[in-house]
């Protein structure tokens, strides 16, 4: 994905009687695009009142929201799950991307723990 494509210069460039002309381009560039669906690895970065903050690769933010939180409206309880103890922060976890948001520039995804991760929690 890709948006604000500019040439930045007027002037292209052939190189060595090269059928091709290197022109000078500024773009803003996502290379990190996961898709809804998919099962990634990031690690615990904090714990909220009502969601669990994780990090891909030490850069992109997800949100893994209570189950209790979610489901009930009530207030929340510690864990992803009501009565559950969430994994400790800096701990790596496997998750699914559920949703994707785009603001101001910056990608923020929202997940659920994989089965497995959950059923880890739950021993």
């Amino acid at each position: 994905m890709y948006d604000q494509l500019s040439i930045r210069s007027d002037v292209g460039i052939i190189q060595s009687d090269s059928p091709v002309v290197f022109v000078p381009i500024e773009a803003r560039v996502l290379v990190f695009a996961p898709e809804i669906g998919q099962t990634l690895e990031a690690a615990v970065a904090r714990h909220g009142s009502d969601h669990l903050a994780l990090l891909v690769h030490g850069l992109i933010n997800v949100t893994i929201p209570h189950a209790h939180a979610v489901d009930s409206g009530g207030p929340p309880t510690p864990g992803v799950n009501a009565g559950i103890d969430p994994p400790a922060v800096g701990a790596t976890v496997r998750f699914i991307v559920r949703a994707l948001h785009v603001s101001d520039g910056l990608l923020t995804v929202l997940g659920e723990l994989a089965e497995s991760e959950a059923a880890d929690i739950r021993r």
